[in-house]
């Protein structure tokens, strides 16, 4: 019986999702400055008929992006715990975030917007980990006496 009603859940889900109206969505990826100076340029340079429509985002919760939870955290923490949202500065969030929020606004499964915010942490804890063998090689090399090898973005280790 459970997996009947379980099955009814998911077909009823898929009508659902298959009756809403596709949606074409354009992400303006860069820091808060940037993407503003972008979508400035946009509305500039297209047709008012054709500049898509806007949204703005509210979150209610920090950011778990290790970047900007890190530059971030304290004024972030500051504006949640006065209550006041105003700050358009204290509660940034990364582009995943900010459309695992619009996805949530329109009416996505939780399910999905969580899979967008695991996604983040998983690579929070790539990041660390990518940190962790930078400072061990580091060590390694200095304790050898061989001299700093910076590398670029995108050069595989050696």
């Amino acid at each position: 019986e459970a997996e009947a009603e379980a099955e009814a859940e998911a077909e009823a889900e898929g009508e659902a999702e298959a009756s809403r109206p596709l949606m074409r969505v354009v992400v303006l990826d860069g820091v808060y400055n940037h993407a503003r100076s972008m979508f400035r340029a946009l509305r500039r340079r297209l047709p008012p008929a054709h500049v898509p429509p806007h949204v703005a985002l509210h979150p209610t919760s920090l950011s778990v992006y290790q970047r900007a939870a890190k530059r971030y955290a304290s004024a972030s923490a500051a504006t949640v715990a006065a209550g006041a949202t105003g700050d358009a500065e204290a509660l940034r969030v990364c582009t995943v975030e900010a459309a695992a929020l619009l996805l949530q606004e329109v009416g996505e499964p939780e399910a999905t917007t969580h899979a967008f915010i695991a996604a983040v942490v998983a690579n929070n804890g790539a990041l660390q980990a990518h940190k962790h063998d930078e400072r061990r090689e580091a060590n390694l090399r200095r304790r050898e006496g061989r001299p700093h090898e910076p590398r670029s973005h995108g050069q595989a280790a050696g």
